[in-house]
């Protein structure tokens, strides 16, 4: 996920959406050629281990994330474990992608993803860091990286992805919260 020295990444955007009353600050850069990434972040009044139970029930995801149509893990043989998912690239027109992605775990603090199958991808990969503050809260950060095919343009690409990744991490915040409710009331 690191650029290296030769490639300077250029800040194209900076922008907060608000979804579902949260603010989701985002920054779109250029890392040369059609490869861009996307990164944002949310706070989420939760600790640590509730937001990677939400972020690894990765058999749920498709439940509360909504440009997710299925999402199934398959642990390999080596112990590796893919995910493959069913992404909604438009609803209206009933427009669907696979992906198949190998994922590494680092418990509670950052979970890493990198296509193995992904079609319209050459690269397409992500991180989700979680680190706890000081109140007890905890901020979720979200980088992808993606370089579409040639045949795929790349403004679409960052159009669905500037729309969606708001949508997920305020998802994400949600189904928090509403396991910590469910908690609650016992």
């Amino acid at each position: 996920m690191s650029v290296s020295a030769s490639e300077m990444a250029e800040t194209i955007s900076e922008e907060t959406q608000c979804v579902d009353g949260l603010d989701v600050k985002m920054k779109l850069e250029r890392l040369g050629g059609t490869r861009r990434r996307i990164s944002a972040g949310v706070e989420i009044a939760a600790p640590p281990n509730e937001i990677w139970d939400v972020l690894t029930n990765y058999d749920a995801l498709q439940e509360f994330i909504p440009n997710i149509a299925s999402s199934n893990a398959v642990v390999q043989p080596d112990g590796g474990l893919h995910l493959e998912q069913v992404g909604v690239v438009s609803r209206r027109l009933g427009l669907t992608t696979r992906i198949v992605l190998d994922v590494s775990e680092q418990p509670f603090e950052k979970l890493t993803f990198s296509k193995i199958e992904a079609a319209g991808f050459s690269e397409f990969q992500g991180t989700y860091k979680i680190t706890k503050r000081q109140d007890g809260s905890s901020y979720v950060h979200y980088s992808i990286v993606v370089m579409p095919l040639p045949v795929v343009p790349v403004f679409l690409v960052l159009s669905k992805l500037r729309a969606s990744i708001p949508e997920m991490l305020a998802a994400v915040r949600t189904r928090v919260y509403s396991r910590r409710l469910a908690a609650a009331r016992g």
